[in-house]
C-alpha cells in the first residue's frame, strides 16, 4: 500500500475569476452558491464610468453591420453617459460619425471621394471603439464562462477593497459528474503502482470516521517524475461521490485529502509465505523459518 496527498477535481476544470485591477466592487450580481449560466455578469469593479453606460453604446455597436452601404447608430439615444477612460475614443467615433452622416445628406453621390474618406475614418474609429469598450470589459466587468455553481472565496460585500490578481469566485461546473483524482506519488515504491489498481481516499474536511471513504481506480501513471520528484497518478472515481459509510459527498473546488493505492490486496497466508521466503533467503543457516516450525510442533 503506498499512502500519499491528493486532490479531487472535476473531468470538466472549475473557473477561476480574478480580479483584473485594483478597487472596490461597485456591484455584485450574485451570491455564495447561486446557479449561473455562461456570459453571466458576477461583479462589476469601480471605475470613472458608469458600467451600464459603457454597455449602453456597446450594445448599439455590437448590432451595426459592416456589409452595407449605410452605417447606422443610435447617436441620439447617447445622451449624459458617463464613459471614463472610454471618453476619448467615443468622441472621436462621435465626431467622425456625424461627419459622415452629415456628408452623406449632403451629397447625394454616397460613393464620392469625400464621402469615401469619412467611411474610412468612421469604420477606423468604430473599430477603436470597439476595442477600447472590450477592454474595459474585461477589466472591469467579471463573467462566468460556464453553467455552474457560485463559490465565493471570501465575504464579499460592495464597495469592498480588491486588489488585482486575488481569487474572487469559482465557478463549479454544473453538468461535469465525472470525477478525477491526481495523486502525488513518491519514487519509493511506485514501480508497484498499475493501471486498475484501488485506491481508498480520506478527504481532509470530511473525517473517515464519521463519513467514510471514497474509492476510485488508478487510470494512468506518469512516464516520469515532475521537477518534485513525484509521479503523477491519475485516478477516476464514480459519477457521484458516495462514500462507503453511503454518504454523499457535495463537490467543491479541489478537494484534498490523503490516498492510499492498493498495490496488492493480499490475504494473509500469502503474506506469511512470502515473509517465509523471504527470510529463509536472508537467513541460510535457517532452513526452516521459526514460525513455521512454530506452527508444526
Amino acid at each position: 500500500m503506498i499512502a500519499t496527498d491528493v486532490l479531487i477535481t472535476s473531468q470538466i476544470p472549475p473557473q477561476m475569476v480574478f480580479a483584473r485591477t485594483n478597487g472596490k466592487l461597485d456591484t455584485l450580481f450574485v451570491e455564495n452558491n447561486d446557479v449561473v449560466l455562461s456570459e453571466k455578469k458576477l461583479a462589476v469593479v469601480e471605475s470613472s464610468a458608469n458600467y451600464k453606460d459603457v454597455l449602453f453604446p456597446k450594445e448599439a455597436l455590437d448590432t451595426i453591420s459592416l456589409l452595407n452601404d449605410h452605417f447606422l447608430f443610435p447617436i441620439e439615444k447617447m445622451k449624459s453617459l458617463a464613459l471614463g477612460e472610454v471618453t476619448p475614443n467615443y468622441a472621436i467615433f462621435k465626431k467622425e460619425y456625424l461627419d459622415y452622416v452629415i456628408n452623406t445628406k449632403v451629397i447625394s453621390n454616397t460613393f464620392s471621394k469625400e464621402n469615401s474618406r469619412l467611411y474610412k475614418n468612421l469604420i477606423q474609429s468604430y473599430a477603436q471603439l470597439r476595442n477600447v469598450v472590450e477592454s474595459w470589459k474585461q477589466k472591469y466587468v467579471l463573467k462566468s464562462r460556464m453553467k455552474g455553481i457560485v463559490s465565493y472565496i471570501s465575504v464579499w460585500n460592495e464597495h469592498q477593497n480588491i486588489l488585482n490578481g486575488e481569487l474572487l469566485f469559482t465557478i463549479v461546473p454544473l453538468d461535469s459528474k465525472n470525477y478525477i483524482a491526481k495523486i502525488k506519488a513518491p519514487m519509493r515504491n511506485s514501480g508497484k503502482i498499475q493501471k486498475g489498481q484501488k485506491v481508498n481516499i480520506k478527504l481532509l474536511n470530511f473525517p473517515a470516521t464519521e463519513y467514510g471513504i471514497l474509492t476510485a481506480i488508478v487510470e494512468s501513471v506518469s512516464s516520469s517524475p515532475n521537477e518534485e520528484g513525484f509521479y503523477i497518478v491519475k485516478v477516476v472515481l464514480n459519477d457521484r461521490l458516495v462514500t462507503s459509510y453511503n454518504i454523499e459527498i457535495p463537490f467543491k473546488n479541489e478537494m484534498t485529502g490523503t490516498a492510499e493505492i492498493i498495490t496488492k490486496d493480499l490475504r494473509l497466508i500469502e503474506r506469511f509465505f512470502i515473509a517465509s521466503e523471504i527470510y529463509s533467503q536472508t537467513n541460510p543457516s535457517h532452513p526452516e523459518h521459526p514460525s513455521m516450525h512454530s506452527l508444526s510442533t
